[in-house]
């Protein structure tokens, strides 16, 4: 209204109903031609009922007959055409009747068709090794990937080593392939390519393909903290710890470690606290401080970020990024950021462009090189910019010093 579009929006608004009365218009008429076309017929067998009897006494008289009534019964004849008469009814509520039968079984034929003929994930497979995964070492061998196929690579012939306990941050702009690479190691989509072309090897954790593992065993193994936190209608025990693997003692004290207990605390049932739809009860940092605690008490080699703290504030994702450097110090860790300071202490970055993997190295290694992809993603920053090359180098610093006291540790014994 404020910028005299109302009469452009009516007329569109007149337009969809104008569309959408010209299909019912169509059904209108075809139900009208049905019910005119059974009262036709309805008509000629009332006809045909009341002519037939007259025919019959006609012909029976022409014929020399001495008593009609011999051999015409007047009270059937009477009830064949009180029959036929009641027929208009009769004939269209069956023929209502026969459509509405066939109307729902093409529904049921569309049910069994989805149940049966719908693709669905490969569940079969191998049980992974012991407790595979051990260090968290990932090896991604001529990985390529499509949604569906008829569409283009998401992933083109990606290429790297991750080694254990490698934090690594994953950056590109929008579709360039980053979730697309965190969902092949779930198998939310099936990888191509691989050592064989056909996806055998693409994606190897600790020495074993994926591939060949049972789709829940190999979710099982794994930890992720989505973009948007999931919270189910439940307890605050079962957000946590859905299968009742963990003692009340651990779920506090991994809620001491997200910065959790204060908030648990002051609830008056503890962990028994009800959590509201979708978890409204809690605010979206508290949300996803319970994931990433839930994540915490699977205890997996391997953690994936996936812009897990885009909906957050910077104070809330300091205390996320510091519960994480603490609880999976020995893990690996794969980040998709949002912000480009919690990856600036990474031990390598990978920079997606157009679902290749461009560049993979250390963030300071890459920040040297002015024509970097990513030196560039940091030059865009303006103002962050030195403060992000500032932590990109403190972080070489006390990697260089860590690495100097394990050498002398190492001497000394």
């Amino acid at each position: 209204r404020a910028l005299g579009a109302a009469p452009r929006f009516e007329q569109h608004s007149m337009g969809l109903v104008d569309r959408n009365t010209r299909c019912f218009y169509g059904q209108y008429l075809l139900n009208a031609w049905v019910s005119l076309f059974l009262d036709g017929m309805s008509a000629i067998v009332v006809f045909l009922s009341a002519l037939f009897p007259v025919l019959s006494l006609t012909v029976d008289r022409a014929s020399g007959g001495a008593d009609a009534s011999a051999t015409l019964s007047i009270p059937l004849a009477g009830i064949a055409i009180s029959y036929a008469l009641e027929l208009a009814l009769f004939l269209k509520a069956c023929t209502r009747s026969t459509l509405e039968l066939q109307k729902g079984m093409a529904a049921v034929e569309r049910i069994v068709d989805y149940s049966e003929n719908t693709p669905t994930e490969r569940r079969g497979g191998a049980s992974p090794p012991g407790h595979w995964p051990t260090a968290g070492a990932i090896t991604i061998t001529k990985l390529s990937v499509r949604y569906r196929p008829e569409l283009p690579l998401a992933l083109r012939a990606v290429s790297c080593v991750i080694p254990p306990a490698a934090k690594v941050g994953i950056v590109g702009r929008t579709g360039s392939g980053k979730s697309t690479f965190l969902a092949v190691l779930w198998r939310l989509i099936e990888a191509e390519g691989g050592v064989d072309g056909r996806g055998a090897g693409a994606v190897c954790i600790d020495g074993v393909d994926v591939q060949t593992l049972k789709l829940a065993e190999l979710r099982a193994r794994l930890a992720i903290i989505p973009q948007d936190p999931v919270m189910f209608n439940d307890t605050l025990r079962y957000n946590l710890d859905p299968f009742g693997e963990r003692s009340d003692d651990e779920l506090r004290q991994v809620l001491e470690l997200v910065q959790m207990k204060g908030v648990v605390g002051t609830l008056a049932d503890g962990l028994g606290h009800r959590i509201s739809e979708g978890g409204a009860n809690f605010s979206v940092g508290q949300r996803q401080l319970v994931c990433l605690a839930r994540a915490a008490l699977r205890k997996a080699p391997i953690l994936a970020l996936d812009e897990a703290t885009a909906s957050i504030d910077n104070e809330t994702d300091a205390v996320l990024q510091a519960a994480i450097r603490k609880q999976f110090a020995q893990c690996t860790v794969l980040t998709i950021a949002h912000r480009l300071h919690t990856i600036m202490d990474s031990t390598s970055v990978m920079v997606f462009e157009s679902g290749a993997l461009a560049e993979h190295d250390a963030p300071a290694a890459l920040l040297d090189d002015p024509a970097s992809l990513f030196s560039q993603l940091v030059a865009k920053t303006g103002s962050a910019a030195p403060h992000l090359r500032a932590m990109a180098n403190a972080a070489v610093a006390v990697s260089r010093m860590q690495r100097g006291a394990s050498d002398n540790r190492a001497a000394d014994k």
